[in-house]
């Protein structure tokens, strides 16, 4: 079944990606089926303000990675803010420095 998603049209994916915390594309940020869902009011703000990494970011993946897993961390508490933020620039750093 998960595989069957990636045979559907472009705007169908996108729908039901957005259910899963993925941004959705325009045309289904426009749809009357998305605004009648909860809260996507809140999602469709977001999702005008976001912008993805262009493809010439090295290492992008391992930032993004390396970003979420220190932001969970502060989110569940095992570490504060800016040791959080602390450790992204530091990790971050790292990747860079490594190229």
């Amino acid at each position: 079944m998960a595989l069957k998603i990636f045979t559907l049209p472009r705007k169908k994916r996108s729908y039901l990606s957005s259910f899963t915390g993925h941004l959705p594309s325009k045309a289904v940020l426009e749809s009357a089926a998305f605004k009648a869902l909860p809260h996507r009011d809140t999602v469709s703000a977001i999702a005008t303000l976001g912008t993805p990494l262009p493809p010439t970011v090295q290492r992008q993946f391992a930032i993004q990675n390396n970003v979420g897993e220190e932001m969970y961390a502060a989110m569940i508490g095992q570490k504060g803010v800016d040791a959080a933020l602390a450790d992204i620039e530091s990790r971050t750093n790292d990747l860079l420095a490594n190229l």
